[in-house]
Parts: structure tokens; C-alpha cells; sequence
């Protein structure tokens, strides 16, 4: 759903109402400048997200020694 930022500031309420259901675009001069979603889709999306950086730090994630990690905290 896509809406402009005039229709926003008209119609908050049903605005937000749409959210519930689907995410909504908000548009100004014809180009997305935001989305509004419910605050149960945005959690489902921030865990989906930070779980997969969790993954890619796992498979990345390059270790200290304990030697180095001793200069480390010395420095």
C-alpha cells in the first residue's frame, strides 16, 4: 500500500489502521521516504535480522589468542 505524506497527515488514524494489516509506503513528490508496519511484523523482521547477523558473525568471526588478547587489554 503506498499513500502520500499529505494523506498521512490527513488520515493518521486510518493510516495506522492499514499497518495492521499490510506495511504502508509513505510517499513524497512520488518517491518512499518511509513504511509503517505493525509493531508485531517490525519484531518478526528485527529478529530475522539480527539472527542472521549472529550466523555471519559465527561464520566470520576470526579469534583471539589468549597471548593476544592479554596484550590487548594491557595496551
Amino acid at each position: 500500500m503506498n499513500i502520500s505524506a499529505t494523506e498521512l497527515n490527513k488520515h493518521s488514524g486510518r493510516v495506522l489502521n492499514m499497518a495492521l494489516k499490510e506495511p504502508v509506503i509513505i510517499q513524497k513528490n512520488k518517491y518512499p521516504i518511509a513504511v509503517i508496519l505493525s509493531y508485531e511484523r517490525f519484531k518478526e523482521l528485527e529478529d530475522v535480522f539480527w539472527g542472521k547477523d549472529t550466523e555471519a558473525t559465527k561464520i566470520n568471526a576470526t579469534w583471539l589468542s589468549a597471548d593476544e588478547s592479554l596484550n590487548f587489554l594491557k595496551s
